[in-house]
């Protein structure tokens, strides 16, 4: 058992890094999220019953993990407001943003300040080149949900880019 878990962890966390990454937009907390991930994965493993693929159900997971995270933060932000305290941490990029190319860089800004919904199917099919209905299965979303708010997110970015820029469409 253990050499197997070994084998699903090594073939699958840096697709929930990833994931998680481009999700939260923060190194710490996708790192912590991934390790989080598979502790959950551990202890859930027996329940495993492939009627998805592994990487599907773990990013499921990370995703779930991912949602209740950002829930708690803008529960904490909105309490910030209400007691009149400004927020206490900036935003800082990650070292990845900071080393990748501008236009990526700039397309990674603009999906941060996406509607949670958006940035996830964002980060699944135009990222992390999740098929329809793997993005449905781990959203838990029909098909057609996944497709029309894809293209929803793929507008809005869209609408962030200038003439002549480089189009979103070529940098996912």
């Amino acid at each position: 058992m253990q050499e197997e878990w070994e084998d699903v962890y090594a073939n699958h966390v840096e697709a929930v890094f990833r994931y998680l990454m481009c999700f939260l937009g923060h190194r710490e907390d996708a790192l912590d999220l991934s390790q989080e991930t598979f502790v959950k994965a551990f202890g859930r493993w027996k329940s495993f019953t492939g009627s998805s693929s592994l990487r599907t159900w773990l990013i499921a997971i990370a995703h779930n993990l991912a949602v209740d995270r950002v829930r708690k933060a803008e529960r904490q932000r909105l309490l910030q407001k209400l007691l009149r305290q400004q927020p206490t941490q900036g935003v800082e990029m990650p070292e990845e943003i900071a080393q990748m190319n501008e236009a990526r860089q700039e397309l990674y800004l603009h999906i941060r300040h996406l509607k949670a919904d958006h940035r996830a199917v964002v980060a699944l099919r135009g990222l992390q080149e999740f098929s329809v209905q793997e993005a449905a299965d781990i959203l838990g979303w029909t098909e057609s949900k996944v497709k029309v708010t894809y293209h929803r997110a793929i507008k809005s970015l869209s609408g962030h880019y200038k003439e002549g820029e480089q189009n979103v469409y070529e940098v996912v």
